[in-house]
């Protein structure tokens, strides 16, 4: 009894690397064998931890996959390899394209300075793996050294259109105004010989 409680607590203590170890260092196209979770598992885990082997990352797997609560209120989508051998963590809280269209919004934006940025595309990318990561980086990277440019020129067009806008409502107004006394004078001689009898009759009346 006493040796399956210890086993538990051991199991629980390294779910968790275990799932940092999945999230980061796998996806779709880059399942993880056992083999390779230990050997990044030995990395992570406190010097004087109790050496982990393929039962305990199994048991850790089976924990994560069917106790855990995960941030979905359910286990963590840990499927098998499309094809070979290995695992990998599927569902995730943002997927790829997600992630990538938040981060850009935000690397365009010119409402957070730039560590505000790394921070905010940091916490977005801290749930993807680093091959995601890395694929997307130098879009974003771009992006954030782009956008105070980029701010100021939209900024500026803006600016010159109001501008515009504001000037062009006087001369449009002469322009109506110089329209409608060409259209009088252009009116027919008759028309306006009679229009000139009218206002010589009022002025005599």
């Amino acid at each position: 009894m006493e040796k399956k409680s210890e086993e538990k607590k051991t199991n629980s203590t390294i779910a968790l690397p275990v799932l940092e170890i999945l999230r980061k260092e796998s996806d779709k196209e880059h399942p993880l064998l056992q083999s390779q979770i230990i050997h990044f598992l030995k990395k992570k885990l406190p010097e004087g931890s109790r050496a982990p082997n393929r039962k305990t990352v199994k048991d850790s797997l089976d924990y994560l996959s069917l106790d855990y609560v995960g941030p979905k209120g359910e286990g963590y989508d840990i499927q098998p390899a499309v094809q070979g051998q290995g695992i990998f963590l599927g569902e995730r809280l943002f997927d790829e394209g997600l992630a990538l269209r938040l981060s850009m919004l935000i690397a365009e934006s010119n409402e957070f300075t730039k560590s505000e940025k790394e921070d905010l595309i940091k916490a977005i990318y801290k749930d993807q793996s680093r091959y995601a990561e890395g694929a997307a980086r130098p879009a974003i990277n771009e992006a954030i050294s782009q956008s105070p440019a980029a701010g100021m020129a939209r900024s500026a067009i803006l600016r010159s259109m109001t501008e515009r806008i504001k000037d062009s409502i006087p001369v449009l107004a002469k322009l109506k105004e110089k329209k409608r006394s060409n259209h009088a004078s252009s009116a027919p001689l008759g028309l306006r010989f009679r229009a000139l009898r009218r206002g010589a009759r009022a002025r005599r009346g």
